[in-house]
């Protein structure tokens, strides 16, 4: 296997330290969420201007310790259960 040295890593250009991926890892206090939850106002902005519409949502990979996807998945089929077919169950 071939090494990986430091300075082939990506840095950032403000500062010049090691980048990271801006993924929440447990107990991560190194995580910045201001992208995270600009990105889920945005999402929620888009659920309400298309409240009326048809949307599929495409849950891929979520396994089973890692609910957050697949609460966000059936809290929008209950949404949207609600809205076009209130009688039916899920």
């Amino acid at each position: 296997m071939t090494e990986l040295s430091e300075e082939k890593l990506p840095k950032c250009p403000n500062c010049q330290e090691l980048v990271r991926p801006n993924v929440y890892i447990f107990r991560d206090r190194s995580f910045v969420n201001t992208r995270i939850q600009a990105q889920k106002e945005r999402f929620e902005n888009f659920l309400d201007q298309h409240r009326h519409q048809n949307i599929l949502v495409l849950e891929i990979g979520s396994g089973p310790t890692i609910k957050t996807i697949r609460s966000l998945t059936r809290r929008l089929a209950r949404e949207l259960r609600s809205l076009h077919s209130p009688n039916q169950p899920l």
